[in-house]
C-alpha cells in the first residue's frame, strides 16, 4: 500500500513538471533545500493544525486480530508452502530452505 502511494505522488508530481501544473504540489508546499539548508513546506503548518485530519486519531491498545482472520492466514501458508508452492518462492523470499512437504 505504501509503496502504491508512493508511485502515485511520484507520478503526480512529474506530469505536474511537465505541464508547469502547480495544483497537485504548490510551490512553497513541500520542504526544500535552498543554500545548503531545509526550507519548510507550507504543509508542516497545516499537519500541526489542531482540527487536522489526524489531530482525533486515538492509539488503539488492541493489537489482536480475529480468530477468523488467523485461520485464513493458517490456510494460506499450508497451501502456499505445500501443494500451491512455485519453483522460486523460497529464493525470492529469502530461504535457503526448500520446503518438501
Amino acid at each position: 500500500m505504501i509503496k502504491a502511494c508512493v508511485v502515485l505522488h511520484n507520478f503526480l508530481k512529474s506530469e505536474a513538471e511537465k505541464g508547469n501544473d502547480s495544483v497537485y504540489c504548490p510551490p512553497g508546499y513541500a520542504d526544500r533545500i535552498e543554500n545548503g539548508e531545509i526550507v519548510e513546506g507550507e504543509w508542516r503548518r497545516e499537519a500541526s493544525l489542531e482540527h487536522s485530519a489526524f489531530g482525533e486519531i486515538e492509539r488503539s491498545m488492541n493489537r489482536n486480530y480475529s480468530h477468523e482472520a488467523f485461520t485464513v492466514r493458517e490456510t494460506f501458508v499450508d497451501y502456499f508452502s505445500t501443494v500451491g508452492s512455485v519453483p522460486w518462492q523460497a529464493e525470492r523470499a529469502g530461504i535457503n530452505e526448500i520446503y518438501d512437504q
